[in-house]
């Protein structure tokens, strides 16, 4: 009798082991779920995907041999620093 689930003190115990469901009406939790699921319009997304991928190509290309070392460096650097600009302007 003591051990059955239909004593007050089982139904307390089984109150005390049900997890807490997170409150989804918070701010925090109505941010994320407008983030998830309000896409980019398609203009917004082409032109990110352009500017991502006039970066890369730029990366990408072999260095021409009939410009010197130094002005290849130069370039190099360059391009290095347009990738960090993307970087940092997607990780907002």
């Amino acid at each position: 009798m003591a051990d059955s689930p239909k004593t007050p003190l089982m139904t307390g115990v089984r109150e005390l082991l049900k997890t807490p469901k997170p409150e989804t009406q918070t701010p925090r939790f109505a941010g994320i779920r407008n983030l998830i699921q309000t896409p980019k319009n398609t203009e917004e997304n082409e032109a990110e995907e352009t500017e991502t991928l006039v970066a890369l190509s730029d990366l990408v290309k072999t260095p021409d041999v009939s410009i010197s070392k130094a002005k290849n460096m130069l370039l190099l650097l360059q391009d290095s620093q347009k990738l960090l600009h993307l970087q940092e302007c997607h990780s907002y």
